[in-house]
């Protein structure tokens, strides 16, 4: 009998969903991937990824074919070593735009209306103001990576009735964008814009895209928010742009380390809001997991073909 197995923990609901997509199959659900040695040798597909699906997955006998990896990013798959055995990956991009589309929003309006500050201080139970409040509506929002993270967050702005403007490899247009950028109009849209929202990848080109230069280039009333990679921005150079007033806050879900560091000045700074790597999480997320991988899944079964993201169309 064919085999899948998830390494990636779903409900035993999720698990009868992917059964009766694949009544046919032999279906092993688990996060133990040190107990799923033999399972993972036979697996034909697999849902989700850990070193043991390297390991097992690339001896001689391995049946693999699919990998279906968990998120948009696969900085840690070896993408080359999968493709020179034809092994099929595809990702969940796109699961992620609504909770960090809204986890962006929540940071530009609390650091805006300053509720970061009005809870410090309801903890210590102070009736105080805490200065001038702004207002995001005929603001104008940069948006630098504009996927289907950045479509969602550029939505939400013209809601709010700002003025989007985004940057994306390609240059081209994109609904709710009112002007788009290639890469190379980077300086004009950090010139431009009131809030900065960072949702790049991280790549040999993209790596402290964002540093000294970048940062005196932004308006010093600017927000600046990075959900893409830590990696992108040089942090150094941020602390130092909030020190010297060239920005005048910022929101952080990612950091050039995997926890920022209990020394950071950062953490004591009251224009940043810092969340721990959770922008993406939500009580959605394993549902919109299942949902991708059944049509991939289906697709499959039909054509021996996912349709749904598929990273590496171009094998040997």
């Amino acid at each position: 009998m064919r085999k899948i197995v998830s390494v990636y923990k779903i409900s035993n609901e999720q698990l009868e969903s992917i059964a009766q997509t694949a009544p046919d199959w032999y279906v092993i659900n688990g996060n133990d991937c040190a107990n799923l040695a033999n399972e993972l040798v036979e697996a034909e597909i697999v849902l989700g990824y850990c070193d043991e699906v390297l390991t097992n997955c690339l001896q001689l006998k391995s049946k693999l074919k699919w990998l279906q990896c968990i998120g948009s990013g696969v900085d840690n798959v070896p993408i080359a070593t999968l493709s020179n055995r034809n092994i099929i990956i595809t990702t969940t991009r796109g699961i992620h735009a609504s909770p960090v589309a809204e986890t962006i929003f929540a940071m530009i309006l609390s650091l805006t209306r300053h509720l970061h500050l009005s809870i410090r201080n309801q903890m210590v139970q102070k009736w105080l103001t805490t200065g001038e409040l702004g207002e995001v509506n005929g603001k104008t929002l940069g948006i630098i990576g504009v996927g289907s993270i950045g479509l969602e967050v550029a939505r939400i702005g013209k809601s709010f009735g700002m003025e989007v403007i985004g940057l994306r490899n390609s240059g081209q247009p994109s609904p709710y964008v009112d002007r788009m950028y290639g890469i190379d109009g980077l300086d004009e849209l950090l010139i431009h814009s009131d809030y900065i929202v960072n949702i790049l990848p991280l790549n040999k080109n993209t790596r402290h895209i964002i540093g000294s230069a970048q940062f005196r280039l932004m308006k010093n009333t600017a927000i600046y928010i990075n959900v893409g990679r830590g990696m992108t921005t040089n942090t150094e150079a941020m602390i130092v742009a909030l020190q010297k007033g060239e920005i005048a806050a910022v929101g952080l879900d990612v950091f050039e380390t995997d926890q920022l560091p209990p020394d950071s000045p950062l953490w004591l700074m009251e224009n940043v809001i810092i969340t721990p790597y959770n922008a993406g999480l939500s009580n959605q997320h394993d549902q919109r997991v299942v949902n991708i991988f059944n049509q991939n899944l289906k697709s499959y079964i039909l054509t021996g073909n996912p349709r749904i993201n598929i990273i590496n169309s171009k094998m040997k």
